[in-house]
């Protein structure tokens, strides 16, 4: 009949009104938080990350950073998962492709044991352990004109492990090659019309670093006492400990054949450090380092131990 016809119509709407509400609802969700799908068995997934990973950074050297990330995983027993990160994205202002690529391996959960191989090309901190974040210093440079992070090329390969030895005890060992060279401004004002300085770091130490390749090995062991775990799903996380943790680091740069610079050093480097919190949201962070240089060659400026500072005016 005709009233039963315009029911049929009526469901129909809105079975396709929820499909396209449920669609929206996704993508609002991806673009704010980002999203996992898993495959039935959930062994197999991807996530898809945030809007800010498609457009992630603004710099001088780069420019605009738009392009896509996301991480995909197999999980092959209870024990072991696989997991692979890409990003890549086109860089608006030097014209050229930036990327890496992370493949990981999780293995031993009770001994925190992980296996993983890392490559790309991208714009690199000079002060890569200890500067700035690279967020705040795109937020500097679009507003107030102003990168006191300097960037040079690098281009790399590494591989590293990571496993307990026991309760505690870390140790990790990491190989790495990387061809670094320098890099010049390819954009020159902020939204404000505020001009940049040279991409040329501020310290006297620093020369032009020419096209040089790295090869080093670096071997750490860090141990925290009296560090109390639980396991969750099978993985040892760890509490919060009363104690700082102990670490030693030996690193050794190697020479290599061919016409490139190949920078060469020994490095040892012993540090403490810990975590207080007190309150709901306050805590007291604390590090103390020291180390030596020895056996040096060709070393260049980013070889060189960088303190963690800051000159923005916005953190």
């Amino acid at each position: 009949s005709y009233a039963y016809k315009k029911v049929l119509d009526a469901d129909s709407l809105s079975q396709g009104d929820k499909k396209a509400s449920g669609f929206g609802e996704q993508l609002m969700q991806t673009l704010l938080v980002g999203k996992t799908y898993q495959t039935k068995n959930k062994k197999a997934w991807i996530t898809l990350k945030n809007a800010l990973s498609i457009i992630p950074e603004y710099n001088f050297v780069d420019g605009l950073w738009v392009g896509a990330t996301f991480t995909t995983g197999y999980k092959i027993n209870n024990q072991t998962k696989l997991q692979f990160t890409p990003q890549v994205h086109y860089t608006i202002a030097r014209k050229e492709w930036v990327g890496s690529g992370t493949l990981s391996l999780d293995y031993a959960p009770r001994r925190l044991g992980k296996l993983w191989i890392k490559a790309g090309s991208a714009s690199a901190d000079f002060n890569t352990s200890d500067g700035e974040p690279r967020i705040i210093n795109s937020l500097s440079s679009l507003i107030f004109g102003r990168s006191d992070i300097k960037f040079y090329n690098r281009k790399y390969l590494t591989a590293g492990n990571q496993v307990e030895l026991t309760n505690s005890l870390l140790f990790t060992s990491v190989i790495d090659w990387e061809r670094r060279e320098a890099l010049d401004n390819h954009t020159h004002k902020s939204i404000f019309k505020k001009r940049n300085k040279q991409n040329i770091p501020d310290n006297r130490d620093y020369f032009a670093m020419p096209v040089n390749n790295l090869l080093k090995a670096t071997f750490s062991l860090s141990y925290t006492p009296e560090h109390y775990y639980r396991m969750i799903h099978g993985k040892k996380v760890y509490e919060n400990s009363l104690y700082p943790t102990f670490s030693v680091l030996y690193q050794q740069a190697f020479s290599q054949n061919g016409d490139k610079i190949t920078p060469e050093f020994k490095k040892a480097e012993v540090s403490i450090e810990q975590k207080v919190e007190f309150g709901m949201f306050n805590n007291l962070y604390w590090y103390i380092n020291g180390g030596l240089l020895w056996d040096k060659n060709d070393i260049q400026f980013p070889d060189f131990k960088h303190f963690s500072t800051t000159r923005l005016p916005v953190t």
